[in-house]
C-alpha cells in the first residue's frame, strides 16, 4: 500500500498511529521477551484504506475518523507469532501488566480468545486490543490490536485469509476437518517439546 493512499484516508492521524504502532512494536517485544518465549517474530501495520472501508462498511458505520480510530480496533495491528500455546498466554499475561513504558500509558481495553474459543472456521488467536497514548489532540487514545498466536495457528489465519477475503483456495469443510485435526496435532506435540 502506498504512503500517500494511507495519508489521504487517514489524513493527519496517520503520523500519530504511526508512532502509536512503534510504540506498540516495542511493548510486544518487552512482553514477549519478559515472557520467557523460546522464539517470537512480530510483525506491524496500518490497516490499508481499502480494508478499513470495506469492514467499517460491514459493520454499518459511517466512513470517518471515528468509525477508524474508536469504534474499530484494528487500524492498526501488531502479531506476535510463537511456538507453544502456553507462550502466547505468558505473552497476554505480561502486556496486561505493562501499563507506564517511558511516557506512554498502556491498557489493556478486550481480549477476544480465540483459542479456547475458536471460530467456526477453525481460526484461533488471542487477540488482545490495547489502549495506546498518543499525542494526537482529537484522539488521545488508540486502540491496538495485538493478535498472539503460535506459527500453526498463523499458518491456519493465512490459509483462512486467502479462503475468504482474497478467494484463491476454497476450503470445504471435510478440508477444514482433516485440516484441523493435523492444527490439534501440530500445537500438542510443539507445546510438549516445550514442556
Amino acid at each position: 500500500m502506498k504512503t500517500n493512499e494511507k495519508e489521504k484516508f487517514y489524513g493527519a492521524h496517520l503520523t500519530h498511529m504511526e508512532t502509536v504502532k512503534d510504540k506498540a512494536v516495542i511493548i510486544a517485544k518487552f512482553a514477549a521477551e519478559f515472557s520467557g518465549a523460546k522464539t517470537s517474530r512480530i510483525v506491524s501495520r496500518i490497516k490499508s484504506p481499502e480494508s478499513m472501508e470495506k469492514k467499517i462498511l460491514a459493520d454499518s458505520l459511517p466512513v470517518n475518523y471515528h468509525s477508524m480510530l474508536v469504534e474499530e480496533s484494528d487500524a492498526i495491528g501488531i502479531r506476535i507469532i510463537t511456538d507453544s500455546i502456553s507462550d502466547v498466554y505468558k505473552i497476554s499475561d505480561n502486556l496486561d501488566k505493562i501499563h507506564d513504558f517511558g511516557d506512554t500509558k498502556c491498557q489493556v481495553l478486550h481480549i477476544k480468545d480465540y483459542i479456547k474459543n475458536p471460530k467456526p472456521s477453525g481460526y484461533r488467536s488471542l487477540h488482545v486490543i490495547l489502549g495506546i497514548t498518543s499525542d494526537d489532540e482529537v484522539f488521545p487514545e488508540m486502540k491496538v490490536e495485538v493478535q498472539i498466536r503460535t506459527s500453526v495457528m498463523d499458518c491456519w489465519a493465512s490459509l483462512e485469509h486467502l479462503a475468504q477475503y482474497k478467494q484463491v483456495i476454497s476450503l470445504t469443510p471435510e478440508v477444514l476437518d482433516t485440516l484441523d485435526t493435523y492444527r490439534q496435532a501440530a500445537d500438542r506435540e510443539i507445546q510438549a517439546m516445550y514442556a
